[in-house]
């Protein structure tokens, strides 16, 4: 390949005095930053991440459950889940085979496309949905974000994992904590509202616009709040142990969330508007003098 003018780059291997060897006769080796992925040393190989510590494939399952935490049951729906499965090799077929004869029986069933699933099936696929999307947001005067958390119901019992987050540092020009708080609302649920939108100033009035459509905000006490993080931050050292960070607040694996879990703004009942009344009086136009013969009318 030398010989040829193709250099080849990125090499690794799963043994670790082979790829020490690579490095000293200076071939362009993959790198493997440990320290970065806290051990988790993925690399892809064929679109299947590859642990080239333990030497073992696996196949990510993150964008397909956070697919399925829509929780749209349609057929179209469906499909779109099982095609977001990359399973080349078949290792899990036992689990896909099982989605693809689902949808083998909406086709029996001649459901249509948008459909709702009938109630037989709808119970089937919940056993594969049964996740929920919870989102964590904070603000300081320094900063403000939120962090989102799957969690996942199996056989096995309740799953929490960190999806993903987000932050920002707070604005130069002066901005009250309240409306940090609703940025960092705004970064956890992005989308409109409950509420009468015209309560309140336009920059309040568009953020909970944004945030109640697509969730029912909750609150949540600063010491299980892993946003508390993202206002704040964190030193590497604490961040590589901290569970809750990794894992989200300590209530979320239960069965039942805690009482103080509240949910906020249901309604937005204590807030009052105010009211303009405008009256509108007719007029008639006089008749011209000239053009009428009727002194009456004058």
């Amino acid at each position: 390949m030398e010989a040829a003018g193709m250099d080849l780059r990125k090499w690794i291997t799963n043994d670790a005095n082979l790829m020490e060897q690579w490095k000293k006769e200076n071939f362009n080796v993959h790198p493997v930053h440990e320290a970065v992925s806290l051990g988790a040393n993925g690399t892809k190989v064929l679109g299947l991440s590859w642990n080239t510590n333990e030497d073992y494939l696996t196949t990510d399952t993150k964008s397909l459950l956070e697919f399925v935490s829509l929780d749209k049951n349609t057929k179209r729906f469906i499909l779109q889940a099982v095609g977001k499965i990359f399973d080349p090799l078949g290792l899990i077929s036992p689990f896909t085979v099982r989605m693809k004869c689902l949808l083998q029986d909406l086709w029996k069933e001649e459901i249509q496309w948008d459909d709702p699933l009938p109630t037989h099936i709808e119970k089937e696929w919940k056993k594969w949905d049964d996740v929920e999307l919870h989102s964590f947001c904070d603000a300081s005067k320094k900063a403000y974000g939120a962090a989102i958390y799957l969690r996942t119901k199996s056989r096995n019992g309740i799953s929490v994992k960190l999806v993903t987050s987000k932050s920002h540092v707070a604005p130069l020009n002066c901005v009250t904590l309240p409306r940090l708080e609703l940025l960092g609302a705004l970064v956890a649920a992005r989308l409109a509202s409950k509420g009468n939108k015209t309560r309140w100033k336009q920059f309040v009035a568009n953020r909970v616009n944004e945030i109640t459509s697509i969730t029912d905000p909750h609150s949540c006490a600063g010491k299980e709040n892993p946003a508390d993080f993202l206002s704040r931050g964190l030193s590497a050292d604490c961040l590589v142990s901290n569970s809750r960070w990794w894992t989200g607040a300590e209530f979320l694996p239960d069965s039942e969330f805690p009482k103080n879990f509240q949910q906020v703004v249901p309604e937005l009942d204590y807030l009052t508007g105010h009211e303009k009344e405008t009256v509108v009086q007719e007029r008639k136009k006089l008749p011209e003098a000239d053009r009428s013969e009727e002194t009456v009318l004058l």
